[in-house]
């Protein structure tokens, strides 16, 4: 009973991490674009070089584009604070949970392609004010982008295997 308790505590305090990074979300990211200029390790983030005196349309269109990868993050977020108010219940290897899971997979690899279409987005955006033959198209897949669809992957096999395990065991406790 004593580690049932733990397992409840624990799935509460991430559950309302999880919880509380869905608003700070776009907060992060909007403050990221309102400092950007004024930091080199921020500007090292992007895949371009920033203009020393970037339009304000700019920001805030790199702003948009962020969040296509933000709004899939926030999207995690919330079903990682769903998954853990279960656990928190005691809810294990349920339906709901193997949903979840399964949802997570697919949001994982949407956050891949959300990365994808951010970089592409970022060198348009921040591009487009200069004139003709100077504004870039920026192609880019990185290892890290490889790295989150085989977790995605890995996350779907799972939610596959935690469906199967809870069939058979329904199955089981009908047998007498």
């Amino acid at each position: 009973m004593e580690e049932m308790e733990r397992i409840r505590k624990a799935s509460r305090r991430l559950g309302m991490v999880f919880k509380l990074a869905v608003p700070l979300t776009p907060c992060i990211v909007a403050l990221f674009w309102l400092l950007v200029e004024h930091n080199r390790l921020m500007q090292q983030q992007l895949p371009v070089v920033l203009d020393p005196n970037l339009p304000g349309m700019a920001k805030v269109w790199g702003f948009v584009v962020s969040m296509v990868p933000g709004a899939v993050l926030m999207y995690i977020l919330v079903q990682l604070s769903r998954l853990f108010r279960h656990y928190e219940q005691g809810h294990f290897f349920t339906r709901a949970n193997v949903a979840i899971f399964h949802r997570l997979g697919w949001s994982v690899l949407a956050w891949a392609a959300g990365d994808f279409l951010h970089i592409t987005g970022l060198g348009i955006v921040l591009t487009l004010h200069r004139p003709a033959g100077q504004r870039l198209l920026v192609v880019n897949i990185t290892s890290d982008q490889v790295l989150v669809v085989l977790i995605g992957l890995v996350v779907l096999t799972i939610s596959w295997v935690m469906d199967e395990a809870r069939k058979i065991e329904e199955e089981q406790a009908l047998i007498i």
